[in-house]
């Protein structure tokens, strides 16, 4: 039996540039595997008369992807949620079958983001597996029941706690569904996402990755990646971003992954998301052959007190040699920098500019305070320490902060440590530096724009 679904991405962050729903396409290639028919809404791109097409579909089942929770940046308040129970309303109108929410916010708040929705069901953890049961169960009759699966009647009676769905990638990628919404991204962000991996091995204290995909790396074959990066290509994509948590969780992985782009002759540039150890000069000279061309580094601060508090498992110096080797390989790279975690102090931030100086070439991204999330080493740390915590829901935007500075303190501190260093993009800068990448855009330009930003900075005058 063929049912028809309905897949809606909610997302509608677009800062700092709009992001190709690549989880959600994925459930679509796994449903189109399995023999049902899909229907793709993605409110970014979605004409206006996306709901009369949709109720002319008239879908079995409905499926909400929900990427963003908020912001993340301390000094935004409440969440992007807001306009979500109007959309299951909207749903209601369009199906007279079950409404499931997934999505990365939906794993880390099921219970609380199902409660506000009004949906039926949340899935916690990978999608693709996952809706497949629910498909199943719809077409035996049956009332979908599995450890990963919160109906709003279990919300409601308070139960919060629930397994993550099963892991699997779907090796199909069907086309017609990309040819639908990549043209919206490669008009607005000028790249396409793909991922070649899920989990993270990593610890770090604030971290939500392992809780969504695990703390061991499963990796999609070879084959695959290879066959998903030239169906960019017959899309007209020029660039990609590689969206895995840890692109570098594995030398062999890289090397292999690399090598076989090569010999596919992919010819496209892209960049990821690297852990700044390890990567010698013969790595990075490989990932630059392959095509790597902006590389973003979450190294969290550059002071090795901190680096130790954050949970991570290199020390500046990895940190500096790893930077070195990819700039000589003539990869362009950022950090990104927290400020005012736990143990920061004035001593602390002064270290960390201090060695930014000896990574010259690199683009450093500071924020500031730690927003908390539940299942986070963190989050368990504050609760043996903080009164009431438990009473709090993390769904509305808790944040930490050193107790060595308040947030405007700190913020201070930046700005004077930053004056005059154009490699240093504060986050109270973001909204200037959005509005000239949205305008860069228009102009053409591909890849990452933070490479752009120190040209700005230096040309930018210093009274604003």
């Amino acid at each position: 039996m063929s049912l028809k679904i309905l897949l809606v991405s909610f997302n509608r962050y677009t800062t700092p540039d709009p992001v190709f729903p690549l989880g959600l396409v994925y459930v679509g290639d796994a449903l189109v595997q399995a023999g049902h028919e899909v229907h793709f809404v993605d409110l970014l791109s979605a004409k206006d008369d996306w709901q009369e097409m949709a109720r002319a579909f008239a879908p079995d089942i409905v499926a909400i992807s929900v990427r963003n929770v908020d912001e993340v940046c301390i000094g935004s308040k409440g969440t992007l949620l807001g306009e979500l129970p109007e959309l299951v309303s909207i749903c209601r109108r369009l199906c007279s079958g079950p409404i499931v929410l997934g999505g990365p916010a939906v794993s880390l708040f099921p219970a609380e983001i199902l409660r506000m929705s009004g949906a039926d069901f949340a899935i916690k953890g990978e999608g693709e597996q996952a809706f497949l049961h629910i498909c199943k169960c719809h077409e035996a009759g049956s009332q979908p029941d599995a450890p990963w699966l919160l109906s709003q009647q279990q919300a409601a009676a308070g139960l919060v706690t629930i397994s993550s769905a099963p892991a699997g990638f779907c090796t199909y990628f069907d086309l017609p569904i990309r040819e639908q919404i990549a043209p919206f991204y490669l008009g607005t962000s000028r790249m396409l996402n793909i991922q070649t991996q899920r989990g993270c091995p990593m610890k770090c204290c604030y971290c939500t990755y392992p809780a969504l995909e695990g703390r061991f790396a499963r990796r999609k074959p070879v084959e695959a990646v290879i066959e998903e990066m030239l169906l960019f290509k017959r899309l007209g994509a020029k660039y990609f971003f590689v969206v895995d948590g840890v692109f570098n969780s594995s030398r062999s992985w890289v090397v292999e992954l690399c090598e076989a782009m090569i010999r596919a002759q992919i010819g496209l540039r892209w960049c990821c998301f690297l852990k700044p150890y390890g990567i010698d000069i013969e790595l990075a000279r490989l990932m630059a052959k392959a095509g790597l061309s902006h590389a973003e580094c979450g190294s969290d601060s550059l002071s090795d007190t901190m680096l130790e508090n954050y949970g991570k498992r290199f020390t500046f110096r990895d940190v500096r040699d790893s930077s070195l080797n990819l700039i000589n390989a003539g990869i362009r790279i950022c950090h990104f920098i927290i400020f005012g975690g736990p143990g920061e102090t004035r001593s602390t931030v002064e270290e960390t500019f201090q060695h930014s100086s000896e990574i010259p070439g690199g683009i450093f991204f500071s924020s500031v305070g730690l927003r908390v999330y539940p299942n986070t080493p963190l989050y368990e740390s504050l609760r043996a320490t903080t009164p009431g915590l438990d009473s709090v829901s993390m769904l509305e935007p808790y944040y930490y902060l050193s107790p060595c500075f308040s947030e405007d303190g700190i913020r201070e501190a930046l700005q004077t440590h930053a004056r005059n260093r154009s490699e240093w993009i504060l986050s109270s800068d973001s909204e200037y530096f959005s509005l000239e990448m949205k305008r860069m855009r228009r102009k053409g330009k591909t890849g990452p724009l933070w490479d752009y930003m120190e040209l700005m900075q230096r040309l930018r005058p210093r009274s604003e």
